[in-house]
């Protein structure tokens, strides 16, 4: 009984706290609903887009998407922009997708934008640019 209980809330993702971009990515990729929070450190990649408020962030590693639930960082986060993130995974179900929905954001420094990534045709192609 106990393993089916411990089976049943890794599935469900119960108390998952997501701490790197990596992670994030992960389970944002993962076609199935999950849940969990997040709280994470990263570096803005991209300036947020309308009509869903979406901006790409980076750890180095890994990229994600987040969205600004509170629309506070519309018209103030820019590519360089380090930031501290927390809020949690929604499964819209209509897009059949994991969010990442940030209800806290913090900026904790206004850096340059990151160097573009040099990529080949080759690599497109294979889908090795896409992360």
């Amino acid at each position: 009984m106990t393993s089916v209980l411990l089976l049943a809330a890794s599935l469900l993702g119960t108390n998952q706290v997501i701490r790197s971009v990596s992670e994030l990515e992960e389970v944002l990729n993962d076609p199935s609903p999950r849940t969990a929070t997040f709280d994470i450190e990263a570096t803005v990649a991209s300036k947020p887009t309308l009509p869903y408020d979406w901006f790409a962030i980076s750890d180095g590693n890994a990229f994600a998407l987040l969205t600004d639930d509170s629309r506070s960082h519309l018209n103030t986060l820019r590519p360089g922009d380090r930031i501290k993130a927390s809020g949690s995974i929604a499964y819209r179900a209509n897009a059949t997708l994991n969010c990442a929905r940030a209800n806290r954001i913090s900026v904790l420094a206004h850096n340059p934008p990151p160097p573009p990534a040099h990529v080949t045709a080759v690599q497109i192609n294979k889908g090795e640019a896409l992360n």
